[in-house]
């Protein structure tokens, strides 16, 4: 009879644990009833298996292996779930099939979902060719559903939407501007399908700093004539040589200086991991620092913090610059339009942190934002484009 409980208890045990790993990864990816559901059932669950005692060391040892089993499995699902997912995708733009003697100019950016998108989040993580950014998914895209619920939204597609809304009226009726991503809603690959259709002469204008792998496919794909068009297609050189971005940037940091003596402040520029050639990165972050260098910045008050984004990394960098004596330090994040809604979470904590164990003001510049120096330098990049 005792062996009986014994093989009934050890079945109990496998099947809570499996259940166990299946739920956290759930409660990982998935919001809402999903999460609410999963973590009602998960702490059930661990009330059960401590209620009944399972501390002896076998018990130990088959909950930890059904857990990590089960977890690789639902992992796996999940994987085959979201590859083989078929969005009702719904076009942003219908056009009219008829040609149009106007210019097309697509504004392109990297793109982030304004809202906590699981499926199409995991979507985009799971193109990652290594396999350990694959097994990791499930964290990565957790920790993007915090950055979401603590800041409720994105705001980089709406910024790169006023972008394209303000350069149509700069422009005039001669251009017909459209805004899409490569890594979200409205897409690039489905709306130039509709695009290409009717116009002969199609600009495409990226709001991206340094090539990204998303935009090296993207080259591939305009040179291997993969987006079948026999039209022209012209891109608008990147901005890491853009002397009007590095202008906006330095006159954001002299406004958020305000009165304050500009040689008493200290800059630590957030290095971006997601460029391929950190080459025209730097050359873009030493523009900006010889800019406020003129206007009587100390060079030596001036660090760049490069790789993952820690609070000691940053804690180093805000001890280094106290130490040149500055009394007003501000973190530029300059390598995007705006950063994606993890990086702010990351850096508004961090910051936040540091600023209140060390007493020090920490301001936060977060991207390039919208300025009269970046839509006169878009502006200017169209127009010569479509002379050419």
């Amino acid at each position: 009879m005792g062996e009986v409980y014994q093989i009934d208890k050890s079945i109990y045990l496998i099947l809570a644990s499996a259940l166990l790993g299946c739920l956290l990864i759930i409660f990982y990816v998935f919001d809402g009833n999903l999460e609410r559901v999963s973590i009602v059932v998960i702490t059930l669950i661990l009330i059960s298996i401590m209620k009944k005692s399972f501390f002896n060391t076998r018990a130990i040892l088959i909950f930890f292996m059904t857990f990590i089993c089960s977890s690789i499995i639902s992992n796996i699902a999940i994987y085959y779930y979201v590859v083989n997912y078929r969005e009702n995708y719904i076009k942003e733009y219908n056009i009219d099939e008829e040609k149009h003697n106007e210019t097309a100019v697509i504004i392109l950016g990297e793109g982030e979902y304004p809202t906590y998108t699981p499926i199409m989040i995991l979507k985009n993580l799971y193109k990652e060719e290594r396999l350990i950014e694959k097994t990791i998914a499930p964290i990565k895209v957790f920790n993007k559903k915090i950055a979401y619920e603590d800041l409720g939204r994105s705001k980089y597609n709406d910024i790169c939407k006023e972008i394209s809304d303000t350069l149509q009226i700069r422009l005039g009726m001669n251009y017909h501007l459209y805004i899409t991503f490569l890594e979200s809603k409205p897409n690039f690959y489905k709306e130039i399908i509709e695009i290409k259709k009717s116009y002969d002469k199609i600009i495409l204008v990226p709001l991206i700093l340094s090539k990204t792998k998303r935009y090296e496919e993207l080259l591939t794909a305009i040179s291997n004539d993969t987006l079948k068009y026999e039209g022209d297609i012209k891109l608008t050189p990147l901005l890491w040589n853009s002397d009007k971005l590095a202008n906006q940037i330095t006159r954001k940091v002299l406004y958020i200086n305000d009165e304050n003596d500009i040689s008493l402040s200290g800059i630590v520029i957030i290095d971006s991991k997601n460029y391929i050639n950190n080459r025209d990165e730097n050359i873009f972050y030493k523009k900006v620092a010889d800019k406020l260098v003129d206007y009587g910045l100390n060079s030596n008050k001036i660090t760049i913090m490069r790789g993952d984004i820690t609070k000691d990394k940053l804690h180093s960098s805000v001890h280094r610059l106290q130490e040149e004596g500055t009394n007003n330090i501000m973190v530029l994040s300059i390598s995007s339009i705006s950063d994606d809604i993890e990086k702010k979470h990351i850096l508004k904590e961090i910051i936040s942190d540091i600023s209140r164990e060390e007493l020090i003001r920490i301001s936060y510049i977060d991207g390039w934002g919208i300025g009269e120096d970046l839509l006169n330098e878009l502006e200017y990049k169209i127009r010569l484009a479509n002379l050419k």
